[in-house]
């Protein structure tokens, strides 16, 4: 594995190194920021006045196993979320809010690889847009395996 870009915070023995390491091991293994394990960053637009993205945080739960498992350290990151059943005028005026926001906040914290979590209703809406849009950076892998309330009425149909 090349240079982790979170190495930048958590390698080395100066100040700033230590109390970042300090600051985000709690409830972590002690290995968890030894700069030999990506951080992974789960953006989950999961929210209760978005009914598409509801369910995002069950999803994020499995994600986040899912990185423990691969040999990462993952971390929820929430985001903007946008529900163009409830927000007015209509949701589309935030889109580019929502996309600058995550880009900020990938670029912002010491993140190797990002999870977008997201979703719309009828594939038109402007969550699942917002964050594919973002982030631009191509030295960060970024799955999006959100699929909105599709994949949520299929699950309460199955059961």
């Amino acid at each position: 594995m090349g240079d982790l870009r979170s190495a930048e915070w958590y390698s080395g023995q100066d100040r700033n190194s230590y109390i970042h390491r300090a600051w985000m091991r709690r409830g972590l293994p002690d290995d968890a920021l030894d700069s030999t394990k990506p951080q992974i960053a789960i953006a989950n637009t999961a929210s209760d006045l978005t009914p598409c993205n509801m369910h995002l945080d069950e999803v994020a739960e499995a994600v986040k196993q899912g990185v423990w498992a691969a040999g990462g350290v993952p971390y929820n990151l929430p985001v903007v979320s946008l529900g163009e059943t409830v927000v007015k005028p209509t949701a589309m005026l935030w889109r580019n809010m929502a996309a600058m926001a995550m880009e900020e906040m990938f670029r912002a914290n010491p993140v190797d690889g990002l999870v977008l979590l997201g979703g719309t209703a009828h594939g038109g809406g402007v969550g699942q847009p917002a964050s594919r849009r973002r982030p631009r950076r191509p030295d960060a892998e970024r799955p999006f395996p959100g699929r909105g309330s599709r994949l949520w009425h299929r699950r309460l149909a199955a059961q």
